[in-house]
């Protein structure tokens, strides 16, 4: 959902993954993974802010990636 165009984007993104609700989504990422995310649920946007730190590494980040690829082809899993 965040714009790719480089003079509209920052360190914050807002994502979703079609057919998962976002706060089921942050749930899933806090309780199995371990990741802290925000459910967003404005009327005209639905998904979860993603907010990296400058301390966040590159790994933890590669990680995220995983997870939500993960999710979006297997959706979650218990």
């Amino acid at each position: 959902m965040t714009s790719s165009d480089p003079a509209q984007s920052c360190g914050v993104a807002t994502m979703a993954i079609e057919g998962i609700e976002a706060p089921k989504l942050a749930d899933y990422l806090l309780q199995k993974c371990r990741i802290v995310v925000s459910p967003m649920g404005f009327p005209d946007v639905r998904g979860i802010r993603v907010t990296p730190h400058v301390y966040t590494t590159k790994p933890e980040i590669e990680r995220f990636v995983d997870v939500i690829q993960d999710v979006a082809r297997r959706g979650i899993r218990s």
